[in-house]
């Protein structure tokens, strides 16, 4: 079931990034724009985690359906983990912009000068973690995984 579930969330998330790159008014927005940032962390996971599951990991690994070799569970370990870490942290992007909002009034214009954080935080630690567990070797073939 992972595979359906997988290919839901890609449509789901794909739909977010196309509705709001159609729209100028949406572009503009920072709201859209974290959704946009969300939503492409989304469909990364989605991929390598549910939707690729065990075809990664190498042959020999003795799980169903692996197709990959080391590399390939590598890669997709390191996805992984990029959006195991980037992803929680666009939530909290969120939970900030909707805290300023709410709680301190801020504007859209205002909230334009602190953004850029909203996205680099999350791209920058999960980035940093993802490559910290190739330079540590510890993506390898679990069970039904290669985190």
């Amino acid at each position: 079931m992972s595979k359906p579930s997988g290919v839901l969330s890609i449509i789901g998330s794909s739909y977010i990034v196309s509705d709001v790159l159609r729209d100028k008014r949406k572009r503009n927005s920072t709201y859209h724009r974290l959704m946009v940032g969300l939503s492409i962390v989304d469909i990364i996971g989605s991929l390598v985690g549910p939707f690729l599951s065990t075809w990664p990991m190498p042959r020999d690994s003795g799980a169903w359906g692996a197709v990959g070799t080391v590399s390939s569970c590598d890669a997709a370990g390191f996805f992984f983990q990029f959006t195991a870490a980037a992803g929680p942290l666009y939530n909290v992007s969120l939970a900030r912009y909707y805290y300023l909002i709410l709680r301190h009034n801020w504007s859209d214009r205002r909230l334009k000068e602190v953004e850029i954080w909203f996205h680099i935080v999350p791209w920058m630690v999960g980035l940093i973690t993802a490559t910290a567990g190739l330079i540590l070797k510890i993506y390898s073939s679990g069970v039904f995984s290669c985190w």
